[in-house]
């Protein structure tokens, strides 16, 4: 069982020019992480849930990831985060803002991310992305390795 861990992002700059003080994200881990000298973690794989989904979502796909499995948990450190706007992570839902929380848009979704990714874990490239339905759409460019698109149709 995933047990969630939080982040917080300070001073979060949405799209849009508007600013939280924090920002909070929530997010699971497996596997075992490996470090580099400096302390940033080389195996990192990204795994984002779809649009009703949270960090718990990564659970559906136990048939790819887990020991010994395509996604190998003893070969890769499976990050599962819960995306901006969804209960866990701050959204307007769970924030004190409630309607006043400023609009998101995906691109938020994948600022945030990336913030806790690289500031908060200290990953400079990631070995996978895999997402399904929304989560597609969450991807990261630049230094940031394989993309596996994954989606489903209910």
């Amino acid at each position: 069982m995933l047990e969630p861990e939080y982040y917080t992002v300070k001073d979060f700059q949405f799209e849009s020019g508007e600013i939280i003080p924090e920002l909070k994200l929530e997010y699971a881990t497996q596997g075992i992480k490996k470090l580099d000298n400096e302390g940033n973690i080389t195996n990192a794989f990204i795994y984002l849930h779809g649009w009703s989904g949270d960090y718990t979502s990564v659970e559906n796909l136990s048939s790819v990831i887990g020991p010994g499995k395509a996604i190998d948990t003893n070969q890769y450190y499976v990050i599962s985060p819960t995306a901006l706007g969804a209960p866990g992570s701050s959204s307007p839902s769970t924030s004190p803002l409630k309607t006043e929380f400023p609009s998101y848009t995906i691109k938020d979704m994948v600022n945030a991310h990336y913030q806790f990714l690289t500031s908060g874990l200290g990953i400079k490239h990631v070995k996978g992305i895999m997402g399904t339905s929304m989560g597609v759409s969450r991807h990261f460019t630049g230094e940031f390795g394989m993309l596996i698109l994954w989606t489903s149709w209910c």
